[in-house]
């Protein structure tokens, strides 16, 4: 059979007429694609410093993206002890804390890249607080990402008291951040 008559990889056998070999699969005939072919594509050269175990590599690799840095170290922000306290202990906020929130808070770890919203450090398993911005919201958009947010637990605790800060972002967040829980 022709190669441009088989039904797998049409875009690579278009316009060649050889002959290959192929098999019968449910309808689908399926054939062997020649190396003569398929385009030689050989690797670039590859820079040695470029290494993720240095702050120089890390660096490096930074300045040729032209973005941040991405956050390297990811701390595991749950375990069956922690879900158990913040889901299956509390009675009072059960609704608002359950499965949805352990997970949702993992990606707003993500998206605010590691660093708490107000005062910018970054964040450990010891230090992170999730706060919701507005908890009147009904209980299948209470726990979205767009309502969690990752602070630290000063500035979480600095969100809800009454203390003046003289950090923008905490007066800030306090106007965002509706009936806090």
């Amino acid at each position: 059979m022709e190669i441009d008559k088989v039904n797998n990889r049409t875009n690579r056998h278009m316009g060649y007429k050889q002959m290959t070999f192929y098999f019968d699969y449910n309808g689908l005939k399926i054939g062997i694609t020649k190396a003569s072919i398929t385009p030689i594509v050989y690797a670039r050269q590859f820079n040695t410093n470029l290494n993720p175990y240095t702050t120089e590599g890390r660096n490096l690799k930074a300045q040729i993206a032209g973005k941040q840095e991405r956050v390297r170290w990811r701390p595991t922000l749950y375990n069956p002890y922690e879900i158990f306290r913040i889901v299956g202990n509390n009675e009072k906020h059960k609704k608002i804390y359950n499965f949805e929130y352990v997970m949702n808070r993992e990606y707003a770890f993500n998206r605010d890249k590691g660093k708490c919203v107000a005062c910018k450090d970054f964040l450990n398993k010891d230090n992170i607080a999730c706060h919701h911005k507005n908890s009147n919201l009904p209980l299948n958009q209470i726990n979205k990402l767009p309502n969690l947010t990752s602070l630290c637990k000063s500035c979480h605790n600095l969100v809800h008291s009454d203390l003046d800060s003289d950090n923008k972002k905490i007066t800030q967040l306090r106007k965002i951040f509706k009936n806090v829980v």
